[in-house]
């Protein structure tokens, strides 16, 4: 019987969902009404008289009711709301003269009528229905006034007329605000829907929705291309029976912001997700109720990227820092004022002696021979003139001692994002070295580029 009834009343399915609404709509009318038929007829027969409507008009009915569902099942909705008015309208006349004229009981079927044409349609229905309603009884009134029509056992007067219309007016009046309203309503929260459902899909991090029995609803495709599955895919996930959520803790996060009923804080993870790729993601949960119901929102983006770029920062810088603080080699950075600003640990061993309260602030000359501190500031000159090259000059370098030492360093000059001079960089690659060796590898022809410069610019 289930399936017999789905098979006959099963509304048309259209692809505009307005003519899916005015399709379930108009069946709750048509069952309201043949209800409200059948209630009459009953409360008629309970009061022990007899049901004065002959098989034209309960045919009519019925035959109006079926061709109605024709009309659905066919996809003609507007039409089979049109039929239906216009039939229904017809029987409740037929019946208020098989009755005995407009002070029957079944007159008050137009306030009916008049419901029905303005939920159906709108501004337009209401005024003619409520006029046409209005017209009958009128002429049904003066058909009875003239003898037309056999008298009734209570005569009707104008007064009757005219308070029928007033209830018919009053009430589509009322329809007709009713329906504007709920239709702007529904209007501003389809296009709340719209916006929010346009906001979801053109996101860039991953959202998927989930209802807290684990199903999810909704996914976005930035969610797919992270994940590597589709959104059919995805959309076949229960949450609950998740291994890769269970495995990473973003399960015990999810369930914890189910029962709080809060946010969760942000979280980051190492996921190994059903698709077989390996992801560090950053997520949040947000619960929410909808419908009576409570979901969970899930945000997330991929980390991987980031996470691998950290990790070959830290690699890089702890190569770096073993370069820096290499026993064989000295780094130091200096203001473009000529002050300390940096110094690796090799040089503070054996130049520190020379400021007994630290490097900080202090000038570097101080531990060049004086007959260098001319070409010291030459070549000084020549890397604030070109930042970024790297120029090598041999300096007599003062140790501990007062013992003079030939050193080769590569000076460069760091510029800052404009361009311009921020600070000198000097590097030594080693710490004893021949002097004929220095004089030999600065004068023999055009100094190569030292290792140092070419380290610290990025470049092989």
């Amino acid at each position: 019987m289930k399936a017999f009834a789905n098979r006959i009343f099963t509304p048309f399915n259209s692809r505009e969902e307005e003519d899916n609404r005015f399709t379930r709509l108009l069946l709750a009318e048509m069952l309201a009404f043949l209800l409200m038929c059948l209630i009459g007829m009953v409360g008629i027969a309970l009061e022990g008289r007899k049901i004065n409507l002959n098989g034209q008009i309960i045919g009519l009915i019925i035959a109006s009711l079926l061709v109605n569902l024709y009309m659905l099942k066919r996809g003609w909705v507007r039409l089979a709301g049109n039929w239906f008015l216009a039939s229904t309208f017809l029987s409740v006349t037929l019946a208020i003269l098989k009755l005995g004229g407009i002070l029957a009981p079944v007159t008050g079927m137009y306030t009916f009528l008049v419901i029905s044409s303005g939920l159906l349609f709108g501004r337009r229905g209401v005024p003619i229905n409520v006029s046409a309603s209005s017209l009958a009884i009128l002429s049904i009134y003066y058909a009875q006034s003239t003898g037309w029509l056999p008298p009734a056992e209570i005569e009707p007067t104008l007064l009757s007329w005219f308070t029928y219309t007033l209830t018919i007016t009053i009430t589509g009046v009322l329809t007709q605000y009713a329906f504007h309203y709920t239709r702007d309503t529904l209007a501003k929260a389809n296009d709340a829907l719209r916006l929010s459902q346009a906001i979801i899909q053109s996101a860039p991090v991953g959202i998927l929705i989930y209802l807290a029995d684990g199903r999810c609803i909704s996914a976005n495709p930035a969610a797919s291309q992270i994940l590597g599955r589709s959104i059919e895919r995805l959309l076949q996930d229960d949450f609950h029976h998740l291994s890769s959520w269970r495995d990473s803790g973003i399960y015990a996060s999810a369930q914890h912001a189910l029962e709080s009923g809060q946010p969760s804080e942000p979280g980051h993870a190492e996921f190994n997700a059903l698709s077989g790729y390996h992801l560090w993601l950053k997520y949040v949960f947000a619960p929410f109720s909808r419908a009576g119901v409570t979901h969970l929102l899930m945000i997330f983006e991929d980390e991987s990227k980031q996470h691998t770029a950290e990790a070959t920062l830290r690699e890089s810088e702890q190569m770096l820092r073993a370069v820096i603080n290499s026993p064989t080699s000295y780094v130091i950075r200096t203001s473009i004022h000529g002050n300390f600003t940096f110094w690796n640990d090799r040089y503070m061993q054996d130049y520190g002696w020379l400021h007994p309260e630290g490097l900080e602030g202090e000038n570097p000359l101080v531990t060049i021979a004086e007959h260098h501190h001319e070409r010291t500031r030459q070549v000084v000159a020549k890397c604030m003139a070109q930042p970024g090259q790297v120029f090598q000059v041999d300096l007599d370098k003062i140790r501990v001692n007062q013992e003079i030492r030939a050193t080769l360093w590569d000076f460069v000059c760091l510029p800052d994002q404009h361009g311009q001079p921020a600070e000198m960089q000097c590097c030594q690659r080693q710490l004893e070295m021949d002097l004929a060796t220095i004089r030999n590898a600065h004068l023999g022809g055009t100094p190569k580029r030292g290792w140092c410069g070419r380290l610290l610019l990025g470049q092989s």
